[in-house]
């Protein structure tokens, strides 16, 4: 595996597990938690499993349920905190400064930024691991 696909999962990491830790303190329930858990394991499952054909044998075709576990907590995701956002605006009677305004839409970028690569990368996995008759 290349240095920068090593330096990306580690990197992808590190920001889903602080992710993680601040819908804990948001007070998400354990499953919840435990979804996100399984989703990081997986994405980075399937980096690892796009530069080594030997990983990706391990599972064949249940990459694409790895993938779809992924996909949808990322969707799942940031649906919850665009709600939760909102509803913190909805409460602020006294309303949201523009730096905070543009906090929400910066993450959400940078999420979109991080998730890019793994779905892509997971994406091919899939394509490749999928039997086709010849």
């Amino acid at each position: 595996m290349p240095w920068w696909a090593l330096t990306y999962v580690v990197l992808y990491g590190l920001f889903s597990i602080a992710g993680l830790a601040d819908d804990r303190a948001s007070g998400r329930g354990a499953p919840w938690l435990a979804w996100g858990a399984l989703a990081l394991a997986a994405e980075t499952w399937l980096v690892v499993a796009f530069f080594h054909e030997e990983v990706a044998r391990t599972v064949g075709v249940l990459a694409a349920g790895f993938l779809l576990l992924s996909v949808t907590f990322a969707t799942t995701s940031v649906a919850q905190d665009l709600r939760d956002h909102r509803n913190d605006r909805v409460d602020d009677d006294a309303g949201v400064d523009e730096d905070e305004a543009a906090v929400l839409p910066a993450a959400i970028l940078i999420a979109g930024l991080l998730y890019a690569p793994a779905f892509v990368l997971g994406s091919l996995v899939v394509l490749r691991s999928w039997p086709v008759d010849r």
